[in-house]
């Protein structure tokens, strides 16, 4: 990979975090509907809106991220 395709896959990343925190916020409002509605048949449908693995999914991009920016940052030093 080049430079700049190691720069924008970081960027990339990034933004793919930035959707998961949405996701994750919310996944917060619906958990608060669902425990607003525990006895209604809108809590399954609820339920099934939720996203699960969120922590995992921005964790893993996470470590992808700085593996990447410790290699850019290599790479810069280099080219100097």
């Amino acid at each position: 990979m080049t430079l700049e395709e190691k720069q924008d896959l970081s960027r990339l990343l990034r933004r793919y975090q930035e959707d998961l925190l949405e996701a994750n916020n919310r996944n917060i409002e619906l958990q608060a509907k669902y425990d607003a509605a525990k006895d209604n048949c809108l809590a399954t449908s609820i339920l099934w809106e939720m996203k699960s693995g969120l922590k995992s999914q921005y964790e893993h991009a996470r470590l992808i991220i700085n593996k990447i920016d410790v290699e850019i940052g290599r790479e810069m030093k280099w080219a100097m």
